[in-house]
């Protein structure tokens, strides 16, 4: 309850006076002749909204405290069904500035209490600015906002352009994140970017996306996110907050988690719910929401504070799979959404076993919780403790391989991508590789025995003859000579009939 929900329903009843105690709503022709009492005898809130006034306790059971409004003039009518739905205010007739309208929920959903229905999914509009959007929706049982199309963008400046008290703001924070600043985008619920279908603009810390509520023009002014107002978002998706599960996870102590990772898993595992954490994945075919716990304790995201819901310290999230269309048409579309784990997989309607990027098989790596990153017949494996080069190679050596080597362009590419996909490689400023002027005179010779190509990458100034080792920069093609006493994370490559 509150004063806005019950003075607009008494208006809508063309009644003069509306006055609230508490939860119940009162509408009145005439001043209720009762005895009036001081402003501090109403002390009760409203629910609905704490800074109203809804009444007060009476010492006497047989009178009732009520907060009167009205009179003088009536309440200024809302311009139409959204502007009454932010306000809690649905499912009835209401008087509104274009006359009698009903407004009623959409596809059955019924929506949390001044949350929009949009197609049967709920949005929240959070005037408010808040230093950690992506928190703010986690609370509420939501995330910042997944655009799925240009229809759904289309809906909501709709309701913006619709509701005075929203469309003066200019621009509004999307849950379309950079969660590793290494261009690799996703929504904040999992599921994949279109690029093609928006025109989208980026916010000045190179990691929040925002669009404006009118047009959509390429530059957005420079503000962070904590200054800018966002939509949190309900969906058919996000099933809720649950107990981890007392069955065994089919993928453990994974520092890459994300919602893809998890829900592509159990689509090839023919489950119907994918239930995560930051490091787990779960999966299961039948779920009771009667046993869904607070919103509150599902606050932890995968990969950073600003991705993706992903449970609680001992919780997890649930995610519907079919609410996550398919889209693969090769184990190559899995992998270049980030999705390095090798398992089974629906790929065009079908299972498949991939080992990413493609089929390859890979041997197992010892201190890792998947066997390696497949491509073109050989697999890449990282190391993920910090080694000197001797000691990496030896480290190589055992799981069947070599410091990584790259003799072409195409094999660059793909593994500066698995190293992009690697939230542990990519706290790394430098990642060793298999290179080295073993004979001092400027040519720098791969692990696997092939010369390095001028043509292959950026050398670094300091590239010149001697005897260190190299090392490649992370997210960049550069590579450098590493000190004789550097130690790094490496990266091993093997081909067939290395192991």
């Amino acid at each position: 309850m509150t004063l806005t929900l019950c003075s607009q329903e008494c208006y809508s009843l063309s009644r003069t006076y509306s006055a609230v105690s508490n939860t119940t709503c009162f509408c009145f022709d005439t001043v209720p002749s009762h005895v009036t009492l001081d402003w501090s005898s109403c002390d009760v809130r409203c629910p609905g909204h704490t800074f109203q006034p809804c009444g007060g306790a009476s010492a006497d059971p047989e009178k009732t405290v009520i907060f009167v409004t009205g009179g003088g003039s009536p309440p200024p009518p809302a311009e139409g069904c959204e502007e009454l739905e932010l306000q809690g205010l649905t499912n009835d007739t209401f008087i509104t500035s274009h006359g009698e309208v009903t407004c009623t929920i959409s596809n059955g959903v019924q929506c949390p209490f001044s949350w929009v229905n949009i197609d049967g999914h709920c949005y929240k509009f959070m005037v408010g600015r808040a230093a950690n959007p992506s928190a703010s929706c986690s609370k509420l049982g939501g995330y910042v906002i997944s655009l799925t199309d240009e229809h759904e963008l289309a809906q909501i400046r709709d309701v913006i352009n619709r509701a005075s008290t929203l469309r003066y703001l200019d621009w509004w924070l999307t849950g379309l994140v950079d969660n590793d600043m290494n261009s690799v985008y996703r929504w904040s619920n999992g599921q994949v970017f279109n690029s093609s279908a928006f025109e989208i603009s980026v916010t000045n810390d190179m990691s929040f996306f925002a669009f404006k509520g009118t047009a959509a023009p390429r530059n957005c002014p420079q503000q962070s996110p904590s200054k800018t107002p966002f939509i949190c978002e309900k969906g058919e998706d996000y099933v809720g907050c649950f107990d981890v599960p007392t069955e065994a996870a089919i993928l453990d102590n994974y520092d890459d988690m994300t919602i893809p990772v998890c829900v592509e898993l159990c689509r090839g595992q023919g489950q119907s719910y994918a239930l995560l954490n930051v490091t787990s994945c779960w999966c299961s075919n039948n779920i009771s929401t009667a046993i869904a716990i607070s919103p509150a304790s599902c606050t932890s995201f995968c990969l950073t504070d600003k991705g993706q819901p992903c449970g609680g310290p001992a919780h997890v999230s649930a995610y519907s799979v079919a609410a996550f269309p398919e889209y693969a048409k090769s184990c190559s579309d899995f992998f270049n959404q980030g999705i390095m784990v090798p398992g089974t997989y629906v790929v065009d309607g079908t299972p498949v076993h991939c080992i990413m990027s493609d089929n390859s098989t890979c041997p197992t790596s010892p201190n890792t919780s998947f066997t390696g990153v497949g491509h073109a017949g050989y697999c890449a494996l990282f190391g993920f403790e910090y080694k000197h080069s001797d000691d990496a190679m030896a480290i190589c050596r055992s799981w069947g391989g070599v410091l990584a080597s790259m003799r072409d362009t195409e094999e660059l590419n793909f593994l500066r991508q698995a190293i992009k996909y690697s939230k542990t490689l990519m706290t790394s400023k430098y990642v060793m590789v298999g290179a080295r002027d073993e004979f001092q005179n400027g040519l720098f010779s791969w692990a696997d025995g092939s010369l390095i190509k001028q043509e292959l990458a950026t050398l670094g100034t300091d590239f010149t003859a001697g005897t260190g080792t190299v090392k490649m920069r992370t997210g960049t093609d550069v590579l450098k000579i590493a000190n004789a006493d550097d130690i790094k994370r490496f990266l091993c490559t093997t081909e067939k009939g290395m192991y």
